[in-house]
């Protein structure tokens, strides 16, 4: 049977009984009634007779049920052990039946109490004796029709046997068989219908089965007994319940013998043999919670770990050829293929499957003695007994990047071994074998990865385990049951009183894949039920800088938990479910925190606009001591929540970084106690003090909460927002959801402790928003949604998909359809010069200008995924040799080959599910339109959720193809792509002239049109909102655009089976000003929009005010005719002036608060680049505290002179840089006048008018010095000479800190003296670094530091230290020398370890020489000081925690060779122009044309774009 019909024969959560096994049991409750019924009769005359006759029945009753069975274990030994098992539980049940009796009203279970009260009720009315009698009456009917059916319950008793070898009864537990089977299946919801369903949102549905109840009355008084305890137990968990893990559950999701479980992650462990299983199983306290099936909202889940052992390590060895080991034969490629395995094809007659079954009679003679050999050297390498190392002989292909590997089908090894033993010595073996093998690939694929892929097991989904350890199982679960008898019951997880061992889950399985019956499996996707909800600790933390020790600690610690996070779609009011704590610490010896508990109303006190103002947000505050005492606080709480998701923003930096401090400073027996017993959920992978002191601090969260899921919200906002320029909350809030949240600065929060009033009515809930905040951020950017159903596609578990790249999620799934095709997976390689390079992109010039007439733009659907697929683009299709003016002339060949044309399966079954899903969208939103239910919106969210994590799928496999630290990275495959992009391009645009329309732009897969059609009479006013007049021009001017874009498209697409181009956008007017820069009237539906793509007011660097007067005026000329739009932008810029003149109380001082990123550490800004503006202000930030690092926004203000020298108490004339205070300060002078506080002027010339101007470098009538002028200002007057000499001074900071890493360029002279420019008066062997803050001076000398002289003059460069003449080619060849010096070094790919005790660690000088190149220029004497390696992860044995980081990273290699371009350039801002001597110009010129070639070949014209994409997947 398919792995498909396994899953379908048994539900992935549920048993499904047998209909007769269901008889049967019905009738065993019947008599169990009968008893009870017998014993609740009795009234208090009834003798011990009576009783003793009932507690035999219970006696004979518990024999049938246990023991009388026949079972597989005829060992006497275990029939001993059975008998005194069945004794105590005997022993036990009287003791219950007893209690009962005495004590009806103390019982502590809950079907005890119903006992107890029921049993009361019937004595109470025990003198209706016709009621009574009626009663019996009954139970003798059951008898007689129990009497009938005896024959049919004997054959069933194989099925009774079953269960007992599965471990379906419980014979040893008390409290199990007194009350309901742990194990029965009956009650479960059928697995057909759950399995089969199509897609629905709502609650599955099952059908309604009879329940099995030991209980001691009639059926409809325990049908209303069990509602009204139902009730109050709802009631109760709805007030309360914070999680499910309170106390074990019984199980519901084991069916025939299968384990159905939610894994949300599998992970290795250090035994790669081993592996484990987080996730989810269905529980319950009443079945009756299983009657309606599972329901995500409702259900009861907890947490299940699965111990999977027996993970085995496999690679493929080809034979040297004069082995002989196969005979010589006559099948073609694809008859071997044939001939050795069983061929499998999809529906669309695909081959999609290779099931080897190898032909032994191909084989010679010798093999079975080749193999015995190989089998004893492997075994002697690796310490593994020969016996266990399995040798096969497959038919296999390789089809990647070594060229010297065969590429037809013939035979490799197979050899698999238990992946306890350690990974094999290539060197070794090769060198053992004595030259019979000629290839070992595989070593860099992981056992656990292997396993996933052979079975195809997806991430985050549900999953069928057979052959597990079910005894194991139900030993310890009796265990924790019996613990959980004896404490008290809580609303939350007690771990300390379960004393677990392996880990904190109440069920725990094992399972050996050694064990013929072990297996586990994966439903497809559109068989897959609805994930359970996970629960979530968003954590947080307030910092302050510590004057003594000068680091940043946390004194303020925010954790919000959610009980429930939907995996399928949002969670319904999350603000008012979750529940926040505060934990503080005293600052400067003062602390406002006391224990308490409070309800913060979400409108009221958080600024929700509920409309409900019932709506409470629970807060808790815990007050503190000390940091160790917070943090332990902290981590007491994650352990008592128990969430399954520590989300953090920030959590692999300064969360990261805060843990590997504290963790390391603390006494290590306090560290254990206090965190590593409680963080992670596994118990028996403990860290240990070293690992602490030595680990990564990203890799040390992770194993901190091993067994939970970490998600860095920095890194998840990087991925999926539209802007990412920062990743701060209130600027992500602002992006996606136009939402504006103010958080106070952390300096300011010892004045806030002192006010007692200001912390509890403000702080406190500023707090919480901010806490909301992350929430919200979270939700809009659906991250846990589509990270999981991204984790179901590609395979690759959401741990993983949370904290990697793109490209490894494509290169699983890659991976994992290989994986099923007789294919050799390539190791990772370091990859060599000649594979580097190819062009990216094809960019059309656009032809700036405003166009009034309609633009069409067309777009390729999904270029790249359909260039595969139109062109079978593929590893199987495009060999490594392949001509780079023709990379797809051998596919005609090779796409006959059986399992060629893999890529364009795998992308085109991502596609085809991306279209099903949107039509399925159209379908459901036809129906919302009729129906506006809410289940509509959650299955579009879904939907869109699903099929956007196709189009991210479909997307990134190009990117994998040129991602150079990939697994199938395969740069001519890469290449041919955008190579035959560009021609389709190229074709489109043709295609367009031809028809007579102009090409005004085109830009890799998208061209626009110039349709010389245009809207008459267009307005905002009626265009710009849906109108009757607007929608019937819109409509006239769609039908018409349509009809060019299908033509054109028709033409574009003849003879193409995959590649359309369609109708993108339509612009009624658009101005177009650079290559993706412009701005456009767009149609959107009825209605026409401003769409402003890549200019100055959508980037943050300008402030609030510049962005909206640009907007402003761009939005005029769009809407107005030139005439009329020139003169209302001069009328609203004036108006603009006129409000600053007048102090207007509109402006506010977020208006003018400038944002600017630090890009290195601060201490690396010296000289001129020291005396930059953000500079300057993150130095003040720093003196108060605050933890400046790479990345980290400052945000400030620019004071006016006058009231910087009052402020600041200076005098004179304040240089610009220094006038920038923290944008923070405004509070302290904010009761004054912005007007009176800013440099007005300042903002004018360099925030306002620059964007302006470029906005307007289409518009004659609009020049700079006309908009200067509406501010009342002039370009000529001194004043503004003065601003204009300042903006130029902060241009030219901005490109000294741009090259401030770049060495100089050096010049050796023919008597053997060096000569450095930049100047550098250097004796030193290494080449210096290029000095951009003192003027050059050899022919200048003193004049150089005079007023208005350029930083360089090339009458300097001229003059050389030893009087020599300045020769050109001398130049020449030692700028080549140099720039050839550099090339090398960086495709060397030169690696340090990071670990500074490792062997492969170079130190700084070493790194120092490498990176700037010593005065030879000797690249062979520098190879001498190089360790080179491939792989991020160190490879020394003896380094434990290192990672390999690049010495010369692409990025530093292309930032020298434009600083060259730079630094010779005579038009450069580093030179002043006019003052050139004529022979000096030609030098510059010279050497500007070797700069330009070598950047050209280096390829930053000509797109290197598996650098783009190595950045993008970082």
């Amino acid at each position: 049977m398919s792995t498909q019909d396994d899953f379908e024969s048994s539900s992935s959560i549920s048993f499904q009984s047998d209909s007769e096994a269901e008889r049967r049991d019905l009738e065993l409750e019947r008599q169990h009634l009968k008893a009870d019924l017998k014993y609740g009769g009795l009234d208090d005359e009834s003798d011990q007779q009576s009783e003793n006759q009932v507690d035999e029945q219970v006696k004979e009753k518990v024999m049938n049920e246990q023991f009388q069975k026949p079972t597989k274990y005829n060992n006497a030994e275990v029939q001993e052990a059975q008998k005194k098992e069945a004794d105590l539980i005997l022993q036990s049940a009287l003791n219950d039946l007893a209690n009962i009796k005495q004590q009806p009203m103390q019982t502590d279970t809950k079907m005890d109490r119903v006992k107890a009260e029921k049993l009361a009720q019937i004595q109470a009315r025990n003198e209706n004796q016709k009621m009574r009698q009626a009663k019996l009456k009954e139970a003798q009917e059951i008898d007689q029709m129990l009497e009938q059916k005896k024959k049919l319950l004997q054959q069933y008793e194989q099925v009774e046997k079953q269960k007992i070898e599965a471990g379906i009864l419980l014979p040893s537990q008390q409290k199990i068989v007194k009350e309901e089977y742990l194990l029965d299946d009956m009650m479960q919801p059928d697995e057909a219908e759950i399995v089969q369903q199509d897609y629905k949102p709502k609650q599955l549905e099952i059908k309604q089965k009879e329940q099995i109840h030991f209980q001691l009355f009639d059926d409809q008084e325990i049908e209303v007994a069990t509602q009204n305890v139902e009730v109050v137990v709802q009631t109760q968990q709805s007030q309360d319940q914070v999680t499910f893990e309170t106390y074990p559950k019984q199980i519901g999701s084991i069916s025939n013998k299968k384990l159905n479980i939610f894994a949300y992650n599998i992970e290795s462990q250090r035994n790669e043999s081993e592996a484990l299983i987080w996730g989810k199983v269905i529980v319950f306290d009443d079945r009756k919670e299983l009657q309606q099936g599972f329901n995500p909202l409702s259900s009861q889940v907890q947490n299940c770990c699965v111990l999977v052992s027996g993970l085995v390590r496999q690679v493929y060895m080809l034979p040297a050829d004069n082995l002989n080991l196969i005979k010589q034969h006559t099948y073609t490629h694809n008859g071997l293929l044939q001939a050795c395995g069983q061929i499998v094809q999809d529906q669309h007659q695909n081959y999609v499957k290779y099931i080897d079954q190898f032909d032994n009679d191909l084989l010679n003679d010798n093999f079975k003695q080749y193999k015995q050999q190989l089998q004893n050297v492997l075994a002697e390498s690796i310490g593994c007994p020969a016996a266990k190392i399995k040798i096969e002989p497959v038919i296999r292909v390789y089809t990647f990047n070594d060229s010297e590997i065969p590429r037809d089908a013939r035979m490799w090894l197979r050899v698999r071994y238990d992946a306890s033993f350690p990974s094999l010595n290539v060197p070794e073996i090769l060198n053992k074998s004595e030259n019979t093998i000629k290839q070992i690939i595989g070593m860099t694929v992981r056992p656990l990865d292997l396993f996933l892929a052979e079975n195809q097991i997806r991430g985050a989904s549900w999953l069928q385990i057979s052959g597990f350890q079910a005894q194991d199982y139900l030993t310890r679960f009796q265990e924790l049951l019996a613990t959980s008898q004896k404490i008290t019951k809580s609303n939350y997880f007690n771990q300390a009183a379960y004393k677990f061992q392996k880990s904190t889950c109440f069920h725990e399985f094992q399972l050996n894949l050694n064990d013929e019956d072990a297996k586990i499996t994966s439903a497809p996707l559109e068989q897959q039920p609805q994930a359970p909800p996970l629960s979530t600790a968003t954590i947080n933390f307030r910092k302050l800088m510590d004057p003594q020790s000068k680091q940043e600690i946390p004194v303020i610690v925010q954790l919000t938990y959610q009980f429930k996070n939907q995996l399928q779609n949002q969670s319904q009011y999350p603000e008012s479910t979750a529940k926040t704590y505060i934990i503080g610490i005293p600052v400067e010896k003062t602390t406002p925190y006391s224990a308490q508990l409070l309800g913060m109303s979400l409108d009221e006190n958080l600024g929700y606009n509920t409309n409900e103002k019932k709506r409470i947000h629970q807060v808790e505050v815990i007050a503190c001591h000390r940091e160790a005492e917070m943090i332990f606080e902290m981590f007491k709480l994650i352990n008592i929540l128990n969430p399954d998701i520590i989300e953090c923003h920030g959590l692999h930096g300064h969360f990261s970084q805060i843990m590997k401090r504290i963790l390391s400073q603390m006494p290590f027996s306090q560290v254990k106690t206090n965190i590593i017993q409680l963080a992670p959920r596994l118990l028996t992978n403990m860290l240990s003090e070293y690992q602490i002191k030595n680990a990564d601090p990203s890799k040390l969260v992770h194993q901190l909460f091993q067994g939970r899921i970490c998600a860095d919200l920095e890194k998840i906002i990087l991925e999926f927002s539209p802007d990412t320029k920062q990743t701060s909350l209130d600027y992500q809030l602002d992006v996606l959801i136009d939402k504006e949240i103010i958080l106070t600065p952390n300096t300011f929060i010892p004045d806030i402790y002192k006010d007692l009033m200001r912390f509890k009515n403000k702080f406190l809930p500023e707090l919480v928003r901010e806490q909301l905040a992350l929430l919200q951020l979270g939700r809009s950017l659906n991250y846990l949604q589509l990270t999981a159903k991204i984790s179901q596609l590609t395979y690759f578990q959401l741990q993983n998909v949370l904290s990697l790249g793109r490209a490894k999620r494509v290169e699983m799934l890659l991976f994992t359809n290989f994986v099923q095709v007789p294919f050799v997976i390539p190791d990772y390689q370091q990859q060599s010069e000649e594979h580097d390079k190819f062009e990216g992109g094809y960019v059309i010039e656009p032809k700036p200008g405003l166009y009034d007439s309609v633009v069409i733009v067309l777009d390729f659907n999904s270029l790249y995924p359909s260039l595969i697929r139109e062109f079978d683009i593929c590893f199987t299709t495009v060999p490594p040799n392949v001509s780079e003016t023709d990379y797809l002339e051998f596919v005609p060949q090779l796409s006959e080959r059986i399992f060629s044309k893999q890529l364009p399966r795998i992308i085109g079954e991502l596609v085809i599910q991306r279209q099903s899903i949107k039509k399925k969208i159209k379908e459901v939103q036809v129906k919302q339109k009729t129906d506006n239910n809410e289940q509509y919106k959650q299955m579009l969210q879904e939907l869109d959720i699903h099929q956007l994590a196709l189009k991210l799928c479909a997307n990134s496999m190009y990117g994998s193809l040129g991602y150079e630290k990939g697994r199938f990275f395969c740069p001519k495959v890469a290449a041919s792509i955008p190579n035959r992009g560009r021609q389709e391009l190229n074709n489109a645009v043709g295609q367009a002239k031809m028809a007579g329309y102009d090409v005004i732009y085109g830009d890799t897969d998208s061209i626009m049109i110039d349709s010389k059609l245009k809207i008459d009479k267009l307005s905002k006013e009626m265009h710009g909102q849906l109108t009757k007049e607007g929608k019937s021009d819109i409509d006239k001017i769609v039908k018409q655009c349509s009809e060019i874009a299908g033509k054109i498209s028709k033409k574009i697409s003849e003879g193409k089976k995959f590649l359309e181009m369609g109708l993108d956008y339509i612009f009624a007017r658009q101005l177009l000003l650079a290559k993706k820069k412009y701005a456009a009237l767009k149609i959107n539906n009825n209605i026409i929009q401003l769409e402003v793509r890549g200019l100055d007011m959508v980037r943050r660097d300008w402030c609030e005010l510049s962005r909206e007067v640009s907007k402003k005026a761009v939005d005029i000329l769009m809407w107005k005719d030139a005439s009329n739009g020139i003169e209302d932008v001069i009328q609203f810029i004036r108006n603009i002036a006129q409000k600053i003149a007048d102090k207007d109380q509109a402006l506010k001082w977020k208006h003018f608060m400038m944002t600017k990123s630090i890009s290195k550490p601060l201490d690396q800004y010296k000289g001129a680049t020291d005396n930059l503006a953000h500079v300057n202000v993150a130095r003040q930030l720093q003196a108060k505290g605050r933890n400046i690092k790479p990345g980290f926004v400052v945000e400030y203000l620019v004071l006016s002179n006058k009231f910087a020298c009052e402020y600041l108490k200076m005098e004179g004339e304040i240089p610009q840089f220094q006038r920038c205070v923290p944008f923070e300060d405004h509070i302290k002078f904010s009761k004054l006048n912005l007007v009176d506080v800013l440099d007005i002027e300042w903002y004018v010339i360099g925030q306002i008018l620059p964007p302006l101007e470029r906005l307007c470098t289409p518009i004659p009538d609009l020049s700079k010095s006309s908009l200067a002028q509406c501010f009342g200002i002039s370009i000529a007057e001194p004043a503004s000479t003065n601003l204009h000499q300042q903006t130029k001074n902060t241009l030219s900071a901005d490109m000294r800190e741009q090259f401030d890493s770049c060495a100089c360029f050096l010049y050796t002279c023919s008597c053997g003296q060096v000569r450095y420019w930049p100047e550098y008066p250097s004796t030193s062997p290494d080449i210096p670094l290029a000095n951009l803050d003192e003027p050059s001076k050899a022919s200048r000398a003193n004049t150089a530091s005079l007023h208005g002289q350029p930083l360089l003059s090339e009458e300097d460069l001229v003059v050389l230290p030893c009087g020599h003449a300045f020769d050109e080619q001398t130049a020449v060849n030692c700028l080549l020398k140099q720039m050839h010096y550099y090339e090398n070094i960086y495709y060397s790919n030169v690696k340090s370890c990071s670990h500074n005790k490792c062997a492969y660690n170079l130190s700084s000088e070493i790194q120092k020489q490498i990176q700037r190149g010593t005065v030879d220029l000797n690249f062979k004497e520098i190879q001498a000081l190089i360790n080179y390696a491939c792989d991020k992860t160190c490879v020394s044995e003896s380094c434990q925690s290192g990672e390999l980081v690049e010495v010369y990273p692409r990025e530093q290699y292309l930032k020298q060779l434009l600083f060259f371009q730079e630094l010779f350039d005579i038009h450069s801002p580093l030179y002043e122009r006019g003052t050139t001597k004529m022979g000096a110009s030609v030098y510059l010129a010279q050497l500007k044309e070797v700069a330009d070639y070598m950047v050209k070949q280096s390829g930053i014209t000509q797109v290197k774009v598996s650098e783009v994409i190595s950045k993008y997947f970082k």
